[in-house]
């Protein structure tokens, strides 16, 4: 079954290449407009749910999305945003920007690395009371705080406890990084709009790289 999104919340909004091994189903507003079940363009801030493990390729990042986990993108002038509402995912930040936002119920904050150290590879597990970052391969993460930055170095991860206006920290030992994306690789996108080179990713066939088309900035819609 193959619903186009572009039929439900209209042409040119997409910003990247979503790539499912089942279903996807994509919401705007709390109810849902579409659902696909092979490559399609990926919705510019509308919230993805993933039936079974998908791919998402843009030109700064790339995720592999565990089944039943929720997650949008969005970008215009002024941000780069990755929110993850639930669930967990592995990703690939390639040439980071001041502007990246990562965005979960607990937290939201800029997230670099430090200059010159480009294709980082970890993994983000979110719930309603915790959302923890690791980095598994790259030479450090940064995500910049009211109170302070928080470095994350390779081998590590930080656990964000929500309670109330409260966050707690606690940084441990990250999973194997062999867990993470093994085989796969991203250079950074010679132009903005034009996907990296090829990624493989396991239980996921091989992405060879697309040029995404043109683009309308649309604001978040969860």
């Amino acid at each position: 079954m193959l619903v186009l999104p572009t039929a439900a919340y209209g042409a040119n909004t997409h910003i990247g290449r979503i790539y499912p091994e089942d279903k996807v189903d994509i919401y705007k507003n709390g109810e849902k407009v579409s659902e696909f079940s092979s490559e399609a363009p990926l919705p510019n801030g509308l919230l993805v749910s993933c039936r079974r493990k998908c791919t998402v390729k843009t030109d700064w990042l790339t995720l592999v999305v565990n089944e039943g986990s929720q997650f949008s993108i969005t970008t215009d002038d002024f941000r780069r945003e990755l929110y993850i509402k639930d669930g967990s995912l592995k990703y690939i930040l390639s040439a980071p920007q001041s502007y990246d936002i990562l965005r979960t119920p607990c937290i939201q904050a800029p997230f670099v690395s430090v200059p010159g150290n480009d294709n980082l590879k970890g993994e983000i597990t979110v719930s309603s009371v915790s959302t923890a970052i690791s980095l598994l391969t790259g030479e450090m993460l940064v995500l910049s705080r009211p109170d302070g930055e928080v470095k994350i170095k390779p081998g590590k991860k930080a656990t964000f406890s929500c309670s109330g206006p409260i966050v707690t920290l606690a940084i441990t030992d990250a999973i194997p990084a062999e867990a993470v994306v093994a085989g796969s690789s991203m250079n950074p996108a010679g132009a903005a709009g034009v996907a990296g080179a090829m990624v493989a990713i396991p239980a996921t066939a091989a992405i060879l790289s697309k040029d995404d088309d043109d683009q309308i900035m649309s604001p978040f819609q969860p």
